[in-house]
């Protein structure tokens, strides 16, 4: 299962690529967290977070089981158009971003947000 490519930016010039996910390779999964003395935003595998008990950031582009099974669901070969534009509504959410805002580890301002930049595998 690959994982997803995310920018974090704030508008104090603060900028890092996170990558969660799970490795195939490594058999690693890896999530977003602050350091501990919340300097830094960075991808660490779930293990190190759960050991230094770190503030985790669950990955706001990730669908929920229940969009999956609606996503999953659907023949896009016969669906009617209702069904196509509620799998694209759930898609696009996904795709522009959440407005969430997060700390900046640089200013301490709640002005980070995430962009989605693609995954990787």
């Amino acid at each position: 299962m690959p994982g997803h490519m995310l920018k974090a930016i704030c508008g104090c010039g603060f900028k890092t690529t996170l990558e969660p996910g799970y490795s195939e390779v490594t058999l690693k999964e890896f999530s977003i967290a602050y350091s501990a003395d919340y300097s830094a935003i960075k991808t660490f595998s779930l293990k190190h977070i759960e050991r230094k008990k770190l503030q985790i950031i669950i990955d706001p582009f990730l669908t929920t089981d229940e969009e999956d099974l609606i996503i999953s669901s659907i023949n896009f070969e016969t669906a009617s158009d209702e069904e196509k534009q509620k799998a694209h509504k759930i898609l696009m959410k996904k795709q522009e971003g959440v407005s969430n805002t997060y700390l900046c580890p640089r200013c301490k301002n709640h002005s980070l947000f995430f962009h989605f930049a693609g995954f990787w595998d």
